[in-house]
């Protein structure tokens, strides 16, 4: 498995959750390692191995380990690590804190972050495959630490984070979110659908079919859209039709009379009369126009 050569124990890392301080205190690829000494830390330490076989011994059992698999230590878990002869283990590290902070009270939703790490607070030990994704995040991660480009503390924060989730993951075995994820609000929605009816959908829209669809009255429908645009529902259903009557007009060679119906004129008469109102031009001199200029 490739790996990345590349060490952030001497860089300040610490990032917040909701309910958890995670300070991190080693972050590295560790080749070549013959033999680690029985040890234990006040944090968790995760390792990820990109090489290599050994066994990692605890104070009454002992597990085997390879290429392609994690083990998690927890908080005070004496543990050593021995390569076997001739295949010596290679492996990136994350050791830290995992703080819980006063405010992380209560039941965390399972599509967040904190639910994850109570899950990862409960382990004392834990071996076994690691996902695709956690080897394709680390070297990811390795490469931010390397270039150093704009941003990449961000990225390198990120990264971490979406490391002890997939970690998690690959320790729990396969779980769904125990609830839906959090729904927008009517009020938080209300600009899309403005922008939907208002934007993409003028050709079928009336006041009426707004106001239902914002669950307002065809009054507050009409002031939200003048705080939204700046002008009333009228005026910008009507700049929007003739937006894109002008875009059908220079990039198709629909008849003006399609053109009027598909932008929600009836009328061929009345929409070539606001169509002149607003550009000094017929749709039919528009046209002529804009194709003697191209």
């Amino acid at each position: 498995m490739d790996s990345i050569y590349f060490s952030l124990d001497n860089i300040s890392l610490k990032i917040k959750t909701e309910s958890y301080h995670i300070n991190v205190q080693a972050i590295h690829l560790s080749p070549y390692l013959y033999y680690i000494d029985n040890h234990f830390h006040k944090g968790f330490e995760i390792h990820y191995v990109t090489g290599g076989k050994g066994t990692v011994r605890l104070r009454n059992t002992q597990h085997s380990v390879q290429e392609g698999m994690i083990y998690i230590t927890g908080p005070d878990v004496e543990h050593e690590q021995i390569s076997d002869p001739g295949d010596v283990l290679m492996e990136y590290c994350l050791g830290f804190e995992l703080l819980r902070t006063k405010s992380g009270t209560g039941e965390h939703s399972s599509y967040g972050a904190d639910y994850v790490l109570d899950k990862l607070s409960e382990i004392r030990f834990w071996a076994g495959t690691g996902s695709k994704e956690c080897f394709r995040l680390w070297n990811r991660l390795a490469e931010e630490a390397n270039t150093q480009a704009i941003g990449c503390y961000s990225n390198i924060s990120s990264c971490i984070l979406q490391l002890l989730i997939e970690t998690v993951r690959s320790a729990c075995g396969p779980a769904r979110i125990d609830r839906p994820l959090p729904a927008k609000s009517l009020e938080e929605r209300r600009a899309t659908i403005l922008d939907s009816h208002m934007l993409w959908s003028a050709a079928g829209t009336t006041l009426e079919k707004l106001a239902a669809q914002l669950q307002l009255s065809t009054k507050q429908a009409a002031r939200l859209v003048k705080k939204q645009y700046g002008m009333s529902f009228e005026q910008r259903l009507t700049q929007t039709k003739l937006d894109l009557a002008v875009r059908l007009l220079t990039m198709t060679n629909l008849p003006v009379s399609e053109i009027a119906k598909t932008v929600g004129y009836s009328s061929v008469q009345y929409f070539s009369r606001r169509f002149k109102e607003k550009f000094g031009l017929s749709p039919a001199e528009y046209r002529k126009r804009r194709t003697q200029l191209s």
